[in-house]
């Protein structure tokens, strides 16, 4: 009810309106996943960002050994929203995310092209390559120099071997995965050469498939992209 009161608030302002949903909860089935997604396209929203429950050590769930669906379900449940949104104009443009035409998160698309992102605050992160940085956690320290605070920063240079690496989970979180001509750009590397055991291994799971320029998670990929991500790890 408050949830309902809030988003009828909200569509009077002129916000583009996100909405974020949960799936893989207790008792729950594809119908009523169904229903609470045609409830949030009654707001029209312009994006909306979907995660599967996560259990986490003290929380009430945890303490009341609450169990979420089964990963059978779980799955079935991510394949039919996809499928869903996807009816209704909502692009995937990245494991959790739908958007309308021209909706997409630009912030965060940043992390997932691994392209340089600046953090402005206390305790925020920035990646400039092959630098990650962190600004100081001190509340204090940062408000009575908040520049001196920035230039201050823990400068941490990554690897060759991180950069890459990172650049591969951060471009596997998306449908249009990995560009091999990009790696041979930005790292002098032969991707398909280097990693040609594990892209066959996950292409017989039915994870990934190839491309003419690269290779792409599927929908089961997606859904175990963290199995997908430590193959290359």
């Amino acid at each position: 009810k408050q949830s309902h009161q809030a988003l009828k608030h909200i569509t009077l302002l002129p916000f583009d309106l996100n909405i974020d949903l949960m799936f893989g909860l207790p008792h729950s089935s594809i119908q009523t996943l169904s229903y609470s997604l045609e409830q949030a396209l009654a707001y029209e929203p312009n994006h909306i960002s979907t995660y599967s429950l996560t259990i986490e050590p003290g929380t009430l769930f945890y303490k009341n050994n609450v169990q979420k669906a089964s990963n059978d379900a779980d799955f079935q449940s991510y394949s039919f929203l996809i499928d869903f949104l996807s009816e209704h104009s909502f692009k995937h443009y990245e494991v959790s995310s739908f958007a309308k035409a021209q909706s997409e998160c630009i912030h965060n698309k940043r992390y997932w092209q691994f392209d340089p992102y600046i953090g402005i605050g206390v305790g925020a992160h920035s990646f400039i390559a092959p630098y990650r940085y962190q600004n100081p956690v001190s509340l204090n320290q940062y408000l009575n120099s908040p520049i001196a605070s920035y230039f201050k920063s823990n400068f941490q240079p990554l690897s060759h071997d991180a950069l890459i690496k990172e650049h591969i989970i951060a471009n596997l979180r998306t449908p249009n995965g990995i560009v091999f001509n990009e790696y041979k750009i930005r790292y002098n590397i032969d991707f398909h050469a280097l990693y040609q055991h594990e892209i066959k291994d996950l292409m017989d799971k039915n994870l990934i498939i190839k491309t003419d320029i690269g290779i792409q998670t599927t929908k089961k990929g997606l859904y175990l992209l963290d199995n997908v991500c430590l193959s290359f790890l």
